[in-house]
């Protein structure tokens, strides 16, 4: 038979067959290998229909191997000739719609099967977001705890730091040679409370003497003003009078300050727990009255207490280089004596020095800057000029 007689397809159980002719149609019938439920269309058509549904295969399959199926068979060639072969019957057509209907509805559900796949995709999106969102929290606060987590070790090591201050470690090692040579280490652990007993002596005297020195300078004050109040009498025997007792107190405050210095130089050898092994410290000090004259020395404002506190706090840079010598030069000491003037605006000229002993020429420098950047309070009287000597000692 020629190719375009081979009009038809057939689908048996699912696999799709064709293009056939009738003829194979008719034989795979009568081999019962197509069947009324089985499906068929024309090669021009694109829907299947069931072999049951259409009205000449219908008539073929409810027919005996007689003359009637025979004629219905020939009917059905020429159906298929005139491209009608897939007229439905009655009941077939019904069928079709029914099971286009029933693959709608299948095809709605897989739909709206789809659509609830694709919105729980959605939601899962929106769920893998917000756990994004959690863990990205979870890591700050993560992070968070580490920080707060090393805070607490710092207090921690701060305390144990402070304890260990408050704990004296006296460790003597003595090196017996004895028969085998044995080193025997012995510990001494003092209490704390000891420790604790010394500062608190060390702080109350050192209060007392602040306490004396306040009391010291308050009078030096009174002095001075009693000084400026005799000279301007002409009183010269109370003038002299009140300059001794002045000179007098002024050697009690530099002896307060030499013990108060002691007392502080005590101090860090306590909290350490032993001797201070890292060098000795100097003391930079007033080595004897301070020499003030011109017209402003009776002015409050150029007074001993006001000119020896200034130049005290002057000396920072030098109290520490010598603190470097005496690493290398622990007996290093010396005298010089500073002159220079006051201005009635506070300002300081002509900072100079005179007899100077120090062993160590680079330690002037520090001492003149010193000096020279001080800025005293302004008087109405006139300038001043001082001299004042200096002692350096190691402590």
């Amino acid at each position: 038979m020629a190719d375009e007689e081979k009009k038809l397809f057939l689908k048996i159980e699912g696999r799709q067959y064709g293009p056939v002719s009738v003829e194979t149609v008719r034989k795979w019938i009568d081999e019962n290998r197509l069947g009324p439920d089985d499906y068929v269309r024309l090669l021009s058509q694109k829907a299947w229909v069931q072999a049951k549904n259409v009205e000449h295969l219908n008539a073929i399959f409810h027919k005996s191997r007689t003359k009637a199926r025979t004629e219905a068979f020939t009917s059905w060639i020429d159906a298929v000739g005139s491209g009608s072969a897939t007229i439905l019957t009655f009941e077939g057509q019904k069928a079709e719609r029914d099971r286009i209907l029933t693959e709608q509805r299948r095809l709605e559900v897989e739909r709206q099967e789809l659509e609830e796949l694709a919105k729980q995709a959605e939601m899962t999106k929106e769920q893998a977001a917000e756990l994004d969102s959690q863990r990205a929290d979870l890591e700050r606060r993560a992070k968070e705890l580490e920080a707060e987590s090393d805070e607490i070790m710092n207090m921690e090591r701060a305390v144990k730091k402070r304890r260990k201050r408050q704990t004296i470690l006296v460790v003597a090692v003595i090196a017996v040679v004895a028969a085998g040579g044995t080193w025997l280490t012995i510990e001494l652990i003092g209490e704390r409370t000891a420790l604790e007993e010394q500062r608190a002596e060390l702080e109350n005297r050192i209060k007392e003497v602040d306490a004396r020195l306040a009391a010291i300078d308050s009078r030096l004050v009174s002095i001075d003003e009693a000084i400026a109040q005799a000279r301007s009498a002409g009183n010269v025997e109370l003038v002299a009078a009140l300059e001794a007792e002045r000179t007098r107190l002024e050697e009690q405050r530099t002896e307060l300050e030499v013990q108060r210095e002691h007392l502080h130089a005590e101090a860090p050898e306590v909290e350490s727990g032993g001797p201070n092994i890292q060098g000795r410290t100097g003391k930079i000090g007033v080595a004897g009255p301070v020499q003030i004259t011109g017209e402003g020395a009776g002015d409050p404002g150029r007074s001993q207490t006001e000119i020896r506190a200034a130049v005290s706090s002057a000396l920072g840079p030098a109290r520490q280089q010598y603190n470097e010598l005496l690493k290398t030069n622990p007996d290093a000491s010396g005298s010089i004596s500073i002159i220079f003037g006051i201005q009635p605006d506070g300002s300081v000229e002509g900072a100079t020095f005179s007899n100077s002993t120090l062993p160590d020429n680079n330690l002037i420098g520090p001492i003149l800057n010193g000096i020279r950047g001080l800025n005293f309070s302004s008087i109405e009287g006139g300038s001043v000029r001082v001299t004042y000597p200096l002692s350096l000692t190691p402590q």
